[in-house]
């Protein structure tokens, strides 16, 4: 009897199934229509049947194998697996495919396997599975597993049960993120309300235990991961540390999750598996104040924030910064010491998507590593990389205090005060209307802006923005841009980032050479013929024969991005001759950002004493701490 490769996914999924699983779970976990999903069933009865197998049917619940037990459950995954590697077409192929499929092979297996019967699996030569396993050796160092070979009996994985676990895991995990099935694994858990996930979640909700939608998919990943090592009698034997932090409240939740496990495989858990449930908890829970303080944790805090403005003058004023980068650095080092992690589908993304967010957070990764001894995981790095990109473009403090004037009479400027404050609720109070002719009267300390439907030419103490006598999007855009660049929602120097700063170059290269050797450093695929053809087509502005401003007219990325180059000597630049060169990389709708660091540079270009001080010893902290006083 040969299996299909849906067959086989099926089967699976009723075996690490503790209860019964609907058409639609089983649809979206392999990618397959509800419809075809019964269709398929009635094979897969018949090839349970045939092994002597029951497979119940309930239109309310979904399908379940009847009267499961541990050693029944063993021996239908070793049938499973049989058929698995003999099913036409699964044998892998590419060096990662062999690579993960031999270490999947050598940690599920409880014995020694010799290279030869992999050799024979795969098709290959026994040099390119001795290749392969030299490859993956390397890779099993960071989950703290290493490959034994024993003459005349083969290979198997050394390390505890804990840690064999986790490559499973991050295989899953990665699967569900590179075959778009994630999110559709995610919604899984809400359909049957009777499901093992819907009662973990009511479990977690009585515990107080708030997790992230990818750390709830990391934990249930985790938990199947568990159910199926167990069902195949890999248990953990050793004692964990459970004395490094309070796991009071976790250890409860997880006496009664294994609980409602055991209700439905009808097997009890071990001590040793129900405090890995609760480090599992804790690991991948949401960090929440309370009176565990941990020195070190504080220490690691405080020297981060110190290092940062060091290195890129971003200081972070807001009272709630510091006491959540503390949980965070917190959630982190527990995660360190337990050697877990907390997985997500961004990795990759937001070092290029958040460039100066996420020098930030390697920042803070050092920092961790120089207490710990321990590196921090891609996914760590990630999430620290959100949370700072969160406090430098999205953090609004309170609402500014607002004069309106109005041209039109006090009821037109009623409808723009309703307006606008309904488009800018939680930022903007419009305290008073008043005309034109009565500005000269007006105490303008009591506010932090004038917005006026007339241009005002008099030099006033506060800003002031111009709006249409009819309100349109572009007026909002306005506003929105002085919030965020005069108010410090997204400030100046949050703009540069001292990778994409260089100085003291000579001009034996090109500008285009230089700005491509910075941007090439996150952005890999970008190539030097496209910043020289960028560059040629840009506006050029020249500042007094000290700085120009190259504004692209097509950004290089998503992300606003400006480039600082300080040279040795000045170089010629169209007409005119600068030392510093600015290339300025930003949408469309950053003009007035454009507008305001123009104006900025016009002030700088004319200080000579400041920029002396920057060409004798040039740095970045000098150049922003130049553009900030």
């Amino acid at each position: 009897m040969q299996l299909s490769k849906d067959e086989i996914q099926i089967m699976k999924l009723l075996i690490s199934a503790p209860d019964y699983i609907s058409s639609y779970e089983i649809g979206t976990s392999i990618g397959m229509k509800r419809r075809l999903v019964r269709e398929k069933m009635k094979s897969v009865k018949g090839i349970l049947k045939h092994y002597g197998y029951d497979l119940i049917s309930k239109t309310s619940k979904g399908y379940l194998i009847d009267e499961k037990s541990m050693d029944s459950l063993n021996n239908l995954h070793q049938i499973i697996s049989k058929h698995e590697l003999n099913r036409e077409g699964f044998i892998p192929v590419t060096p990662k495919e062999r690579q993960n499929y031999i270490l999947k092979r050598i940690i599920e297996a409880d014995h020694y396997i010799k290279i030869d019967e992999i050799a024979d699996e795969l098709l290959i030569s026994r040099s390119s599975v001795s290749r392969d396993i030299r490859s993956a050796k390397s890779f099993l160092l960071k989950y703290q597993l290493n490959i034994e070979k024993r003459p005349n009996y083969g290979i198997r994985i050394i390390g505890s049960e804990v840690n064999k676990r986790k490559p499973i895991c991050d295989f899953l995990f990665d699967n569900l993120r590179s075959s778009d099935m994630y999110y559709d694994f995610l919604e899984s858990t809400l359909i049957p309300e009777k499901s093992l996930e819907n009662g973990i979640i009511h479990l977690l909700s009585k515990y107080r235990i708030e997790m992230t939608d990818i750390a709830l998919c990391d934990f249930l990943i985790g938990l199947s991961v568990m159910i199926t090592r167990v069902a195949n009698h890999n248990l953990i034997t050793q004692d964990q540390d459970m004395s490094f932090v309070c796991l009071n409240t976790e250890l409860s939740c997880a006496h009664e999750i294994a609980s409602l496990i055991a209700s439905k495989i009808h097997f009890e858990f071990p001590i040793q598996e129900i405090n890995q449930i609760a480090i599992q908890l804790k690991c991948k829970r949401i960090g929440i104040a309370d009176d565990d303080h941990i020195p070190i944790i504080k220490k690691i805090t405080d020297d981060s924030i110190t290092s940062i403005y060091r290195q890129t003058m971003l200081s972070f004023p807001d009272k709630s910064f510091k006491k959540e980068l503390y949980l965070n650095i917190k959630s982190a080092v527990i995660r360190l010491f337990y050697n877990e992690k907390l997985r997500t589908p961004l990795f990759n993304e937001v070092p290029i998507a958040y460039p100066l967010a996420y020098e930030c957070a390697q920042i803070v990764s050092q920092h961790i590593f120089g207490f710990t001894d321990k590196y921090v995981s891609s996914s760590e790095l990630a999430f620290l990389t959100m949370f700072f990109h969160t406090y430098m473009h999205h953090k609004i403090g309170n609402k500014h205090e607002v004069l309106l004037v109005c041209s039109l009479g006090y009821s037109v400027g009623s409808m723009y005060k309703s307006q606008i404050e309904n488009k800018f609720a939680s930022q903007i109070h419009i305290t008073d209307i008043c005309s034109y002719y009565q500005l000269n009267h007006v105490n303008l300390k009591k506010y932090d802006f004038i917005i006026s439907d007339l241009p005002i030419h008099q030099d006033l103490s506060i800003p002031c923005i111009k709006i249409s006598h009819v309100l349109n999007e572009d007026d909002y855009n306005t506003i929105s841009s002085y919030l965020n660049y005069l108010f410090n929602k997204v400030r100046i120097d949050m703009l540069f980032h001292d990778k994409f700063y260089l100085d003291n170059i000579s001009a034996n290269k090109t500008s285009a050479f230089y700005f491509y050797k910075i941007f090439s450093q996150v952005y890999t695929d970008i190539k030097l013929m496209e910043i020289e053809h960028a560059i040629n087509q840009s506006a050029k502005y020249n500042y007094n024969d000290e700085i120009s401003l190259f504004r692209l007219s097509k950004p290089i990325s998503n992300n606003n991005l400006v480039s600082v180059l300080i040279y040795k000597e000045p170089i010629p630049v169209d007409n005119h001759y600068a030392r510093i060169i600015i290339l300025f990389s930003c949408n469309e709708k950053s003009r007035l950002l454009f507008d305001i660091l123009a104006d900025l540079l016009n002030a700088v270009s004319v200080d000579d004493t400041a920029l002396d001080s920057l060409y004798q010893k040039p740095s970045y902290q000098k150049f922003i701490r130049l553009l900030i006083t």
